[in-house]
């Protein structure tokens, strides 16, 4: 896609074209395809967690900035907190969620965006989350809604600045043992 016309408002993007294969050597021989004049005025490059966009966008556009869209950003949060939320369930009841178990019982809550959860289920997200088996949870779970947050902001540069504040502190010191929040933190 050609997002200038977009950003600039001049119009809606634009379909470059489409290349069979989800590989890194099908990016980049597309890319290879296009000649150096076209690559080299390429400065941003959206991707989604595919690490083969990754791959190709370094070896053929050194100059462009890697970015990942909003959608996968969120997406790719959903899958931590629900690994999260599995393995904390596993490891807690030695069996994968059964109606009956609380982390099973608020799965669907957990994906709410805060602000839109009903007093009830808050009140159900509260007597999970606070229990100190579920911490783990519980701490995914914030960095979920941060990132949420995120794209709620008034203006982008808020939004900006919010997200590298999610990205600094998952930087941080992530214990080990919450490998969900160490492998989001490293793919952002």
């Amino acid at each position: 896609m050609d997002l200038p016309p977009l950003i600039d408002g001049g119009g809606s993007a634009r379909l470059l074209d489409t290349v069979p294969g989800r590989s890194a050597d099908a990016f980049g021989d597309w890319l290879d395809a296009r000649g150096a004049t076209f690559r080299h005025r390429i400065r941003v490059v959206t991707i989604d967690g595919f690490t083969g966009h990754a791959k190709a966008s370094t070896r053929h556009l050194a100059q462009a900035r890697q970015v990942m869209d909003p959608f996968h950003v969120v997406h790719l949060a959903i899958d931590k907190l629900t690994a999260c939320r599995q393995r904390v369930q596993n490891e807690t009841t030695g069996h994968r969620g059964r109606p009956g178990d609380p982390l099973y019982g608020i799965r669907r809550i957990l994906l709410t965006r805060k602000s839109l959860t009903t007093p009830t289920n808050a009140v159900k997200l509260d007597d999970v989350l606070t229990s100190e088996a579920h911490l783990q949870v519980q701490v995914t779970w914030h960095f979920y809604q941060e990132i949420l947050a995120v794209h709620q902001a008034d203006c982008s540069r808020d939004g900006k600045l919010r997200m590298s504040k999610v990205i600094k502190a998952l930087h941080g010191k992530i214990p080990n043992e919450m490998r969900e929040l160490r492998v989001l933190g490293q793919t952002l």
